[in-house]
């Protein structure tokens, strides 16, 4: 719940006390298990993380065998996600630019963009990029395109990204 107002509105925006009485507790309950609005922030990032990095394997898992397709469905769930009310972009990304400053929010949105780049790599196949310098390519296509598609309004940036990836992988000669 927490989660979700701050992505909606804003982590400097949502203070200690909305949460609290949007959640039904007392503000000291929340002080309980979080020391400052920090932690609790900290620990909504986390647990997102660890969502959309098992929704996002289990997606994979899921699609047929090549990689394109593998690829192509994260592009897809992402586009799915980019035409919800209220899609705002990345939260990672979202939670840097509140706040800059912060080693935690900057270390946790690093991991899951490595998190993110890997798991193309593996849509991939390790044996076809053994560089990695395609699923680098791929992670770069689809941040990009997520910004646009939050930006636009549209999933048509997820669409053109998508189209390159495929020329890419068959520039690659990578099915």
């Amino acid at each position: 719940m927490a989660a979700r107002l701050f992505y909606a509105e804003g982590l400097r925006t949502v203070g200690v006390d909305r949460v609290a009485s949007e959640a039904g507790v007392a503000k000291a309950t929340l002080y309980r298990y979080f020391a400052n609005k920090d932690d609790l922030i900290l620990a909504c990032l986390e647990q997102r993380q660890a969502d959309v990095m098992a929704s996002m394997r289990a997606t994979v898992e899921r699609a047929p065998a090549t990689a394109l397709d593998r690829v192509g469905v994260l592009f897809l769930e992402l586009g799915h996600l980019a035409m919800q009310p209220g899609f705002r972009g990345c939260p990672f990304l979202l939670a840097m630019t509140e706040y800059p400053q912060d080693d935690r929010i900057a270390e946790l949105t690093r991991q899951h963009k490595r998190a993110t780049r890997a798991l193309f790599a593996t849509a991939i196949g390790a044996e076809k990029d053994p560089t990695g310098n395609l699923a680098g390519v791929v992670a770069i296509l689809y941040e990009g395109a997520s910004v646009l598609a939050s930006v636009e309004g549209s999933t048509r940036p997820l669409t053109l990204a998508l189209r390159n990836v495929e020329n890419l992988l068959r520039a690659a000669a990578i099915d």
